[in-house]
């Protein structure tokens, strides 16, 4: 909405990157009928806004709701972001893939991104905090607590990473994901 667009000014000011919820999640096909859910959180739309303010990063948390084509769509908006040179957008993948430990979405992603015309654009991933994995805290879910799903996520990441890439490589990869590209995007860098 072009109601965000001074949020986005002041973010341009100040050098701040801007996280938003994202999930196009494809209409639900429910007893009663069709539900559209997260009308206005889809990544398109958000790329849209990014677009207007090209120099101000954009990250689209849950990289575009959670799994199969909702996480498709998304890479598909951050690669074109890229190739286009449209916008600065950025994936969050805490929340992806987030009921299996198979992360093939995440690997995909990676691979993509370290195949644009612009060279390895893996520094566009970021792993958010993205409370509360592990559902809502309280008494956990599948029996594990928030804080050991949480673990378990991270776990599970790195381990689909390890298993995808050679040593070197996934080493690399994890560094960038877990930590070395938020520091740079959120501490050193100035648009």
């Amino acid at each position: 909405d072009k109601a965000y667009d001074s949020y986005m000014v002041l973010a341009e000011k100040y050098s701040l990157p801007c996280l938003f919820h994202t999930d196009k999640t494809y209409d639900v096909q429910y007893p009663s009928g069709v539900s559209e859910r997260c009308r206005y959180s889809r990544p398109e739309l958000v790329y849209e806004l990014a677009k207007r303010h090209k120099n101000v990063p954009v990250i689209l948390a849950h990289m575009g709701g959670n799994d199969g084509a909702n996480a498709k769509a998304a890479v598909d908006i951050l690669v074109d972001s890229i190739e286009n040179d449209t916008a600065k957008l950025y994936a969050d993948i805490s929340w992806v893939n987030p009921d299996t430990s198979d992360k093939s979405d995440i690997i995909e992603a990676i691979r993509r991104l370290k195949n644009t015309s612009k060279g390895d654009r893996t520094d566009r991933l970021l792993f958010g905090t993205d409370a509360p994995i592990g559902r809502f805290g309280g008494a956990g879910e599948n029996g594990l607590l928030p804080k050991e799903a949480y673990s378990k996520v991270v776990a599970d990441i790195k381990d689909s990473i390890r298993k995808s890439f050679p040593a070197q490589e996934a080493n690399e990869l994890m560094d960038k994901i877990f930590y070395k590209n938020a520091a740079e995007l959120f501490f050193q860098k100035r648009f």
